[in-house]
């Protein structure tokens, strides 16, 4: 799926369309000037950006402080976990986030290999269902739909909310 081919495309300031079990994505490189003219021209459909992540030690990038027990939150889930963490840091002005930063760590499998060779963070935005996907792809021209069972899901399979005073909430 995530072959050398897309990888090169991303690569590139590229954009890609994923689809997985009628949800819809935009993946791309987080500071990619494409992504940000995405967030200019469609935000109506955005509904939230994640951070996806090859390493656990690259969270101090992104944050002013890693609360103790997310270290061992992230490294040991087994599932699909996006953390929303408070206190972004070093993220473009185009990046969305109202409620802190949500970020997905891969530590191991074929898309931790993915993200890696990308050299650069990837992130990845939600859109609704009323996507204009026919016309966002006239302009960008890979699409990529997920088998339902594939290893690397659209949506997380938990989320957590961490907060500045060691709060934790799970959805």
């Amino acid at each position: 799926m995530f072959d050398n081919s897309i990888s090169h495309y991303l690569r590139n300031d590229n954009l890609l369309l994923v689809s997985q079990k009628n949800k819809t994505g935009i993946l791309g490189h987080l500071r990619s000037g494409q992504y940000a003219e995405f967030i200019r021209a469609y935000p109506q459909f955005i509904q939230k950006s994640v951070l996806l992540l090859p390493e656990i030690g690259q969270l101090t990038m992104y944050l002013d402080e890693v609360p103790p027990l997310a270290w061992d939150i992230v490294e040991f889930a087994e599932k699909s976990l996006e953390v929303i963490y408070p206190g972004p840091r070093n993220l473009p002005d185009h990046f969305i986030s109202q409620i802190g930063l949500p970020i997905r760590v891969y530590s191991e499998g074929l898309f931790h290999r993915f993200i890696f060779n990308q050299k650069h963070p990837l992130v990845l935005t939600h859109v609704s269902d009323d996507f204009p996907a026919d016309e966002f792809l006239k302009h960008h021209e890979k699409m990529l739909n997920l088998p339902d069972n594939y290893e690397w899901k659209l949506l997380a399979e938990k989320t957590m909310f961490l907060g500045v005073n060691g709060e934790i909430k799970i959805y």
